[in-house]
């Protein structure tokens, strides 16, 4: 099978499960870490393809255009990862927005004292 196929699928099927992620009604996640998922898989298929071309780098070169498709794609993963690992429901979202405001008007409230 050639890999371009098998590429394309896997590219493919990455981006049909984050859309279809993205309408699941009760649980979302962040939208940020699918963005950073997806640049350096961009990344990395041009990588390959000036490496096929053979316009990348020489064959005796230190930094090779396959090197860095492993490492792009391994980090595109890694944020795949954080993206889907960041999946909570918009209850769990609102305690943690109320927690960090609280905490804010106590630091607020320790800086400038309230007159009593």
């Amino acid at each position: 099978m050639s890999s371009r196929i098998v590429l394309c699928t896997l590219i493919g099927t990455l981006g049909l499960l984050a859309v279809l992620d993205r309408f699941r009604i009760p649980r979302k996640m962040g939208v940020g870490w699918l963005v950073w998922s997806c640049l350096p898989l961009v990344t990395a298929v041009i990588c390959r393809q000036l490496d096929i071309a053979g316009r990348f780098t020489g064959p005796d070169a230190w930094l090779q255009g396959h090197a860095l498709w492993h490492i792009l794609t391994s980090l595109s993963l890694g944020c795949n990862y954080l993206y889907y690992r960041s999946e909570g429901t918009a209850a769990d979202r609102a305690v943690k927005v109320r927690r960090r405001l609280f905490q804010r008007i106590r630091t607020i409230q320790t800086i400038i004292p309230l007159a009593e």
